[in-house]
């Protein structure tokens, strides 16, 4: 799996490339922060992070950042991105370039949820996202059909209705006529991995056009997992109907690498721990750690052999 996700850097001061105060997942609050987009490769050899990038807020193109931008020797051609479109171009640069053998591209619900960002993803074939969502994600169980109802009077209705609504995904989590299976996802560190399950063939809802109305995309897996503590994590897939569940279950537990390098690096190689300012200071730092980071796995996989 190839997987994206960003993580903060607290920072104090003005005048690092990108700071500003801004949410950090670390401390879980806005804070003077840098905000880097990762992306991570989990295999049956081992996890890294394999690319990185810099987010850098849309007020650091105006004109009152200017000296600062250049003293911070950000790139000239630097356009504004968002977070999600940094992560889509890495995807589907990485995608492309055919280093990697990867089945599942991952990431979470800030992702997940944004279907622009899953619609233009340049997936090769056999390759299928399962990206997180929210509770409030919108899916039809069936296929609606598009009519033009009758009006009676007047001009003739401009756009149609469908024979059916959709549903909130939750509204599934709570369905008992959909039932939770109990799985062994995986057999971790202190034992089997077991959680409950429930998944379905659906369809994705999309918004359509400029308006507030919604129509059905795509059909997708919904796949549901409930942890001990009673929490729910929602999925969506475009993963062929035919695939095998276990497949489903697999790429389940294929995304938390990531959450796990981000922590080896923070606490163990010093991530976190730079005094540049500059923006190429700060990439040539991030390359340090994840050439330390995959070091440190070889080592472990050698030993672990032995």
């Amino acid at each position: 799996m190839l997987s994206v996700d960003d993580t903060g850097f607290v920072k104090k001061g003005k005048h690092s490339a990108g700071v500003k105060r801004q949410y950090c997942g670390r401390l879980g609050k806005t804070e003077n922060c840098q905000s880097g987009v990762f992306l991570a490769y989990a295999g049956n050899n081992g996890y890294g992070l394999v690319d990185c990038e810099l987010y850098i807020p849309r007020e650091w193109f105006s004109q009152g950042f200017e000296q600062l931008y250049k003293e911070c020797r950000i790139p000239e051609d630097r356009e504004f991105s968002t977070k999600n479109e940094i992560a889509q171009q890495m995807l589907n640069r990485a995608l492309h370039s055919g280093r990697f053998a990867a089945q599942w591209v991952g990431c979470d619900a800030a992702y997940g949820n944004d279907h622009d960002f899953l619609d233009g993803l340049e997936l090769p074939e056999r390759v299928w996202y399962f990206a997180a969502t929210n509770a409030k994600e919108q899916v039809f169980r069936e296929y609606p059909e598009r009519y033009y109802p009758e009006t009676g009077r007047g001009r003739p209705r401009k756009h149609p209705v469908l024979s059916g609504k959709s549903v909130c995904v939750r509204e599934i989590a709570e369905d008992p006529s959909v039932p939770w299976e109990t799985v062994v996802l995986a057999e971790g560190a202190k034992g089997p991995v077991v959680a409950e399950k429930k998944y379905i063939r659906c369809f994705s809802c999309r918004k359509d056009g400029n308006r507030n109305d919604v129509k059905p995309g795509p059909e997708i897996w919904l796949y549901l997992r409930k942890y001990a503590d009673e929490e729910i994590k929602y999925f969506v897939s475009n993963a062929p109907g035919e695939l095998p569940a276990h497949e489903l279950d697999r790429a389940a537990t294929l995304r938390w690498p990531i959450e796990q390098c981000f922590e080896e690096c923070k606490s163990s190689l010093g991530m976190g721990h730079y005094e540049c300012r500059s923006y190429r200071g700060w990439k040539r730092h991030m390359l340090f750690v994840m050439i330390a980071h995959l070091f440190m796995i070889s080592m472990r996989e050698i030993f672990k052999k032995k």
